[in-house]
């Protein structure tokens, strides 16, 4: 997957636009991915999702909760798109997670996307 956000200022622009449109000052951004949602074909998805999405957050053998905000809305299976990450249980990847760690997006055992985290808050980085 290449892309132009791991450039700092590319995400940056898109981080104060997503601040803008979304005022919402106790959100946290966790990571932000590049995520490919599976076509149905392929065992993933027959239905779009979009922002605020639960999607369960898969690497390292556990699954994990988070919510995802998609640079672009909604997401038919079988596109790739960016995303802003929130942890729901943010101290439990303190440390375990890192830039370019490739993840799986899942619903319950069925695994509808995989991605690859491009920026990691610097606190998870400890």
């Amino acid at each position: 997957m290449t892309s132009d956000w791991q450039t700092e200022q590319t995400w940056q622009r898109w981080l104060d636009e997503y601040h803008r449109t979304h005022p919402r000052p106790q959100e946290r951004i966790d990571a932000i991915a590049e995520i490919k949602f599976l076509t149905p074909e392929a065992g993933g998805r027959a239905t779009p999702v979009a922002s605020g999405y639960r999607g369960q957050f898969h690497y390292g053998g556990g699954d994990w909760d988070a919510r995802y905000t998609f640079a672009d809305d909604p997401v038919s299976p079988g596109e790739m798109v960016e995303a802003i990450l929130q942890f729901l249980s943010p101290q439990a990847h303190q440390g375990r997670i890192h830039m370019g760690m490739e993840f799986l997006v899942r619903e319950g055992n069925k695994t509808v996307a995989h991605g690859r985290l491009t920026w990691v808050d610097g606190a998870f980085l400890e």
